[in-house]
C-alpha cells in the first residue's frame, strides 16, 4: 500500500499526542538549520501517489545526512539508492517501526561518519565536478 497525505494526517494527529515530540509551528527557513540539530530522528514523509515527488530528489535528505541524523522516508526512487543508510517506510506502520528502531539503537560514531559522507559525496561542488568531468 502507498503511502499517502490522508495517512499522514492521521499519524500526525497521534505523533502530536506524545509526551516527547513537539509541534512549534511554522518557522522561517532561515531558522530551520537551528531546530534540526534538535532532532533525533529527522523524517521525509513525502505523498508517493503523487506523480512529481517520483521525480523529486530532495535537498532536506542531504542537509539532514549532512549533520549525521538518522533519516526516515517514504519510499521516493532518490531516496532509496541510499537504503539501509536511510529507512524507507511504505505506510504508518513501517513508519513508526523504522522511528523506533533509530530510537532504540545507541549512538553510533561510524553510522554518522557514513551518513556525512553520502552529504559530502552530493553536495553542490561534487555534482558540479562530476558534471565538468562528464563535458570535458
Amino acid at each position: 500500500a502507498q503511502f499517502k497525505a490522508t495517512d499522514l494526517f492521521l499519524w500526525l494527529e497521534r505523533l502530536q499526542k506524545l509526551p516527547n515530540t513537539y509541534f512549534l509551528g511554522r518557522k522561517p527557513k532561515e531558522r530551520l538549520p537551528h531546530f534540526l540539530f534538535l532532532f533525533n530522528v529527522c523524517l521525509i514523509p513525502y505523498d508517493v501517489s503523487l506523480e512529481f515527488v517520483q521525480g523529486c530528489n530532495p535537498m532536506k535528505l542531504y542537509e539532514y545526512l549532512a549533520l549525521g541524523k538518522p533519516v526516515v522516508s517514504t519510499p521516493i526512487e532518490a531516496v532509496k539508492v541510499f537504503s539501509p543508510i536511510v529507512k524507507i517506510a511504505n505506510n504508518v506502520v513501517g513508519f513508526e517501526k523504522a522511528i523506533r528502531e533509530f530510537l532504540k539503537k545507541e549512538y553510533n560514531k561510524k553510522e554518522e561518519k557514513k551518513r556525512k559522507k553520502i552529504a559530502q559525496e552530493n553536495s553542490w561542488e561534487k555534482k558540479v565536478e562530476r558534471m565538468w568531468q562528464a563535458v570535458s
